[in-house]
């Protein structure tokens, strides 16, 4: 990988200027909306809008899943063919939605989620910039985000669209490097929007804004933070005595924010020898904030309080050794499970409070995680899928199979109890039902 060299305005951009102008965004650009199916009429009990599901976290409430599975795996429910890009998939009131690229378009889909057939499709051109590294692809890579009557959508050239959730019929577009002066990153934008409140907060990035807040209704910008540089992790809104912050990832250090109006918290540093933070941090109820890199980085946890105005961070404890590059892991109580080390080939159980790895399995490679009630879902990078039940006194296999012939960088979609999985060319659902 290269290194992308800190800039001035990565150790400068301390100083919050508000935006007040509410910049408009240019209108959408030579696109291309096609409908093809129907709404379906169910679906409506069960809802992933976003990165990490319902709350961000990758836990989410679970239909009544069966503790083990037919010879040969989970039913395939239905399999239909799917660009290459790395984007998860939303869903919401039986459909899901997801981005793929088709030669040199990036294509936005809808779903149903029953069957698997097309409802619509919004293609538009995607951009190449001198600077982009396309040796793992050209994406798409950031996972969209579902806003009652919307649905927004973020391209690997930094391409955001806002699109009527129920027809594909585009509404407003910006390009967060064209428009908002962002930044070009090696590997293209992966960080997803996320919601607070009335507003959609993005990773742009560069010398105007790291982070700006947008009005989903036409795109414009309600505040900018300071400047600096940003990597590829998605932003997380927590929660601190009583304040809302939001917590990202920068080359070199995890930042907290005002969520309200983007000046700055705190900083600490974090940086690993690539300056490419990923995997996204976990926020626990106890104050401690869990943050994991790639090697040179390895794992680090915080503890944020505040003294008045004051948001204090310590460092509680680092380890190199628990290193974790572009998957994720989950918090059950007091432990993170996770996939850890060079090749994250070692599935391990890692004390929150003292760093204390308690225990360690191999089996499953640089595994993707949700929480489904008492049960993990795992999904590694070589299309192995398992149900496990995770505790600090080992892990349980209830169930194993290989769903695809990878790569599976994709974290699944747990809509109820089914199951959707897309690697590099197919996305499959699948029946977890018991």
């Amino acid at each position: 990988m290269k290194r992308a060299s800190a800039t001035a305005a990565t150790l400068l951009g301390l100083l919050f200027l508000p935006d007040c102008s509410r910049e408009l965004p240019p209108q959408p650009a030579a696109t291309e909306t096609a409908t093809t199916g129907e709404w379906p009429d169910g679906g409506r009990e069960f809802s992933w809008p976003r990165w990490g599901g319902p709350s961000g976290d990758f836990h989410v409430v679970a239909g009544d899943l069966a503790d083990s599975w037919p010879e040969g795996g989970p039913p395939v429910i239905w399999s239909r063919p799917l660009g290459g890009g790395y984007s998860g998939i939303v869903y919401d009131r039986g459909v899901l939605f997801t981005i793929y690229r088709q030669g040199e378009d990036d294509v936005v889909v809808a779903v149903r989620g029953d069957n698997g057939a097309t409802i619509w499709e919004f293609r538009y051109p995607f951009r190449r910039y001198p600077e982009s590294d396309l040796q793992y692809g050209s994406g798409p890579n950031a996972t969209p985000l579902i806003l009652e009557d919307r649905i927004l959508t973020l391209g690997f050239d930094g391409t955001l669209n806002a699109l009527d959730l129920r027809t594909g019929r585009p509404l407003w577009s910006l390009n967060l490097v064209s428009d908002l002066g962002g930044q070009i990153l090696d590997f293209g934008n992966a960080s997803s929007p996320i919601p607070y409140q009335d507003k959609v907060i993005v990773l742009v990035g560069g010398t105007t804004q790291a982070v700006a807040a947008l009005d989903p209704d036409d795109g414009s910008v309600v505040w900018r933070s300071g400047p600096g540089r940003i990597s590829y992790g998605t932003p997380l809104v927590i929660r601190v005595d009583g304040q809302d912050q939001l917590v990202y990832q920068s080359e070199d250090a995890i930042i907290g924010l005002d969520p309200g109006d983007g000046s700055r918290l705190w900083s600490h540093r974090s940086v690993n020898v690539n300056r490419d933070n990923i995997s996204p941090p976990i926020w626990g109820a106890d104050g401690l904030l869990w943050t994991a890199m790639q090697p040179e980085g390895g794992a680090t946890v915080l503890r944020l309080d505040r003294s008045g105005p004051t948001t204090r961070v310590r460092e509680l404890w680092s380890d190199r050794r628990i290193s974790i590059h572009f998957w994720n892991a989950v918090r059950l109580g007091g432990h993170v499970y996770a996939s850890i080390g060079g090749r994250g080939n070692v599935f391990a159980c890692v004390d929150v409070r003292t760093g204390a790895v308690e225990w360690r399995q191999r089996g499953f490679e640089r595994a993707s995680l949700l929480q489904a009630g008492d049960r993990t879902i795992l999904l590694d990078v070589n299309g192995e899928l398992a149900l496990a039940r995770l505790s600090p006194d080992g892990m349980t296999v209830l169930a194993q199979a290989t769903v695809s012939d990878g790569p599976t960088w994709t974290i699944p979609t747990l809509a109820g109890t089914t199951l959707y999985v897309r690697d590099q060319k197919t996305l499959r659902a699948f029946d977890l039902g018991s």
